[in-house]
């Protein structure tokens, strides 16, 4: 599954691929997914950025509790989900959207969405400064762990009874490594 449109050329040599589309959902056991984005329309707001702009949004709920992985989405697209879906966003952990960039992460999202936790997917002093200070003040203003993967490594997500967070370099500490591990809070 994919948000790339049919014909495009990185679709070449994919021959089972499906566009993730608003209302696709499936149960896998007893764990239920469904996408939330895109929808068969033009994203609103995706002039700007039409790539981040029809990024896949999943909604995964389990008995232990419920991920929304958001994409790439920015702003005009969690207004979206709200207007949508305001009722089913809530989440125990959220991919942070964009990778926590300025463009997304919006205080009515970050309501609606009511997380425990956020994944913050970046790489080490990369180029773009993602996540920005700003967005991770307003995760934390708002009592949400925030877990990055810039200053953690690896965090494995364990999902049974409830959800755990567990980070590479709390489980594999460095004698070189000043910072203290950030576990479950």
């Amino acid at each position: 599954f994919s948000s790339i449109p049919d014909g495009h050329r990185l679709l070449e040599g994919i021959p089972q691929h499906q566009a993730c589309m608003r209302g696709h959902a499936w149960q896998w056991g007893t764990v239920r997914f469904e996408y939330l984005h895109p929808g068969p329309e033009f994203p609103p707001g995706a002039a700007r950025s039409p790539t981040n702009a029809r990024s896949c949004v999943l909604k995964i709920d389990a008995p232990a509790g419920s991920v929304l992985l958001a994409g790439d989405i920015e702003a005009r697209q969690e207004l979206d989900l709200i207007e949508r879906h305001a009722s089913r966003l809530q989440s125990d952990l959220l991919l942070a959207p964009h990778h926590g960039s300025n463009t997304s992460s919006t205080e009515p999202f970050l309501k609606a969405v009511a997380p425990r936790a956020a994944l913050f997917q970046v790489g080490y002093r990369n180029r773009y400064h993602h996540p920005k200070r700003e967005v991770v003040q307003r995760y934390q203003d708002r009592g949400i762990l925030p877990l990055r993967t810039d200053q953690s490594g690896a965090i494995h997500i364990g999902v049974g009874d409830e959800i755990n967070f567990t980070t590479d370099r709390c489980e594999r500490q460095r004698y070189w490594s000043s910072e203290p591990c950030k576990r479950n809070e």
